[in-house]
């Protein structure tokens, strides 16, 4: 059989994540048993990158969270069937948890302010309560 008589066939195993090396996301995927020209990777149903055929990563840049990002295998025949996965950003399922860790350390705080003001004002009343009672002792003699 001649390269490229044939659609490029697509591994199943692909993944797309936040490298820790790079502030980007990168997708990964591996090497089909076919002729490939090269990977054309999708994110959202539009082409965002593609790589030449010895390539199994490539860099995306930003990606949307839950953002479907596909691979396909491309030769002179077309492109193959994509491989897909779901990309989830580092984080994203703790936005309520992290939510709510932030306003409950805002109403501490806020209640520790309260505490500290309500203190201040008890103790100026207590010495203005002890200076007159002082007064009233002296100067009634």
């Amino acid at each position: 059989m001649q390269p490229g008589r044939e659609v490029a066939e697509t591994k199943s195993s692909m993944a797309a994540g936040w490298d820790l090396a790079f502030p980007l996301v990168v997708a990964r995927w591996c090497a089909p048993d076919s002729y490939v020209t090269a990977f054309v990777v999708t994110v959202a149903g539009k082409e965002r990158r593609r790589f030449e055929a010895e390539r199994r990563s490539g860099a995306l840049g930003d990606v949307d969270d839950a953002a479907k990002v596909c691979v396909a295998a491309v030769n002179d025949a077309g492109a193959g069937e994509e491989s897909c996965v779901t990309y989830r950003a580092p984080g994203a399922g703790g936005r309520p948890l992290t939510a709510g860790l932030v306003g409950g350390a805002l109403g501490l705080l806020l209640l520790a302010g309260l505490a500290t003001l309500l203190c201040k004002r008890r103790r100026k009343k207590e010495r203005e309560a002890g200076v007159s009672t002082q007064a009233d002792a002296t100067g009634g003699e």
